[in-house]
């Protein structure tokens, strides 16, 4: 009894859009929220403020040029790049601090600061993020102080150190011409020594001039660099407000169309007693999710769904009748209802037969009589390739009727098993079992339609909480089919005749008394 998909596998996109237009109230609370969040979140953001500033660097110290790189980018004899991390640095940052008078961490400082260098040239942009428009112009001039300052004070350091090796060198050429003079003067003219002497004196003069230029060259003022830009007017910055708003939107538009189609899934199963009433089928029996909502749903009974479906048939239906109990979207849910069904209707005073129509997963030995073909039957000769054993169905029937109170015809999945029809028409009644969550809508109106074309009653459903593991055992009641039954025999003894076609699936029965 499965329904076909129309369309096939190929859906337009009508059948993805249709989740969409369903929930639209719930997409649109989504998006409301999101948008809400977005807007709290940029609440809570603090506003912030950026300065910029402008250094050029100078790649010789001495230089009062514009110090252009030689052949593109940081190639020169300074790589910014490597100053660029340089201004980054805690041992900087702690220089701003100073500066500024500010108590905040290092870290925190040099966080605030981004350095950005222009291609193919030798200026450094600096720009500053802070918390107040004077607190950003500050730091980002105070960058620019400081890196020229550290840049110089590094420069002085060097020149030093080559000032002092130049002033050893100036004191040692002093004391050789001194002694080259002396000796000089003492020896005798023409002498050899007097000559050596002579010689040493103009290389001693022509040293210490040499090393005086020196330190002329490397007394010259100090360049690093200059701003060629000082702090720019603080701009406020307001584009993470903007990217949380639009974030939020998003957000909440996602989370309503996933939400959309989870939902739409969801509604796509029977989950409580008013889906089963949207759908027009009577609940005659159900657990502890009867309803969505309190105040319209019942209290569930005290021995349970099964309890109240086996009231149901007491009072509805007249001793000598047979029920068939169909699972929907469950092999196993009609073999655990249908057991508990017939305890309790023996706890009524009935006596109850139990035909197993499909396998019970709980007594392997239990044969499933509608896929039992009769022995010597050929092939096909039933009307389904799993030979059903039609006439043997009715003589269990007619025998229950004769003997017990209640024949209860147990099947599987009516929605997949080609005999569901079959067993319906053979029966007084059908009562269907529906797993919340399980059970679709889909599969169950297309069972509901399939029975109302059977020749019997549709009590209603009973609709359970899915269970694991395998379905009771029915073997304990009356007539239960089993391993060495014969249904053959069984329909002989009955006064049965021969087997007939699956396809007169049309059985005279009594109409079923309500009451």
């Amino acid at each position: 009894m499965q329904e076909a998909q129309p369309g096939g596998a190929v859906h337009d996109l009508a059948h993805y859009t249709r989740p969409l237009r369903r929930h639209k109230p719930f997409i649109a609370v989504c998006i409301v929220l999101g948008v809400a969040l977005g807007v709290v979140g940029s609440m809570k953001l603090h506003s912030s403020y950026t300065s910029s500033a402008h250094v050029l660097v100078l790649t010789d110290i001495t230089d009062q040029g514009t110090g252009n790189v030689v052949n593109g980018r940081t190639s020169g004899a300074v790589n910014l790049d490597t100053e660029a991390q340089l201004l980054k640095s805690e041992p900087m940052a702690a220089t701003v601090k100073a500066l500024l008078h500010s108590s905040a961490s290092t870290r925190k400082i040099a966080a605030g600061l981004t350095v950005t260098v222009p291609a193919n040239t030798t200026v450094l942009d600096l720009t500053y993020k802070a918390r107040t428009a004077s607190a950003a112009e500050a730091g980002a001039q105070a960058y620019a102080t400081a890196y020229l300052s550290n840049r110089a004070a590094l420069a002085r350091q060097t020149l030093n150190l080559q000032i002092t090796s130049i002033n050893t060198q100036v004191a040692a050429a002093n004391a050789k011409l001194q002694q080259a003079t002396k000796t000089y003067a003492n020896a005798p003219n023409g002498s050899a020594t007097q000559q050596f002497a002579k010689q040493e004196i103009q290389y001693r003069s022509a040293q210490l001039e040499n090393l005086n230029e020196e330190l002329d060259a490397l007394n010259t003022p100090i360049v690093p660099g200059r701003v060629i830009s000082p702090a720019s007017p603080a701009v406020k910055s307001t584009l993470k407000r903007d990217i949380l708003v639009s974030s939020g939107l998003l957000l909440g538009i996602l989370v309503g169309v996933l939400g959309a189609w989870e939902r739409d899934r969801i509604a796509r199963t029977i989950r409580s007693n008013d889906d089963l009433e949207q759908i027009g089928i009577e609940v005659i029996g159900s657990g502890p999710h009867r309803s969505r909502s309190s105040k319209r749903g019942r209290q569930p009974g005290v021995g349970g769904p099964e309890h109240e479906a086996a009231a149901v048939i007491a009072s509805r239906i007249d001793p000598g009748r047979a029920i068939y109990i169909a699972g929907v979207s469950s092999n196993t849910a009609a073999s655990r209802v249908g057991a508990r069904i017939a305890g309790e209707l023996q706890r009524f005073g009935a006596t109850v037969r139990i035909i197993q129509l499909a396998p019970n997963s709980a007594d392997p030995t239990e044969t499933a009589f509608l896929r039992r073909p009769p022995a010597g039957a050929e092939p096909g000769s039933f009307g389904s390739p799993a030979g059903l054993h039609a006439v043997g169905l009715k003589a269990q029937i007619a025998a229950g009727r004769d003997r017990d109170d209640y024949v209860l015809l147990i099947g599987g999945d009516a929605e997949r098993d080609a005999e569901g029809y079959l067993a319906a028409a053979s029966a007084d009644a059908t009562l269907l079992v529906v797993e919340a969550g399980v059970t679709t809508r889909q599969a169950l109106r297309a069972v509901a339609h399939e029975v109302g074309l059977a020749p019997t009653t549709l009590l209603g459903a009973v609709i359970v909480t899915p269970e694991r593991g395998p379905a009771p055992s029915t073997a304990g009641f009356t007539g239960s089919t089993g391993p060495g039954v014969d249904s053959r025999h069984d329909a002989q003894r009955e006064g049965g005749s021969t087997p007939i076609n699956a396809a007169a699936r049309v059985f005279d029965r009594p109409p079923v008394r309500q009451e």
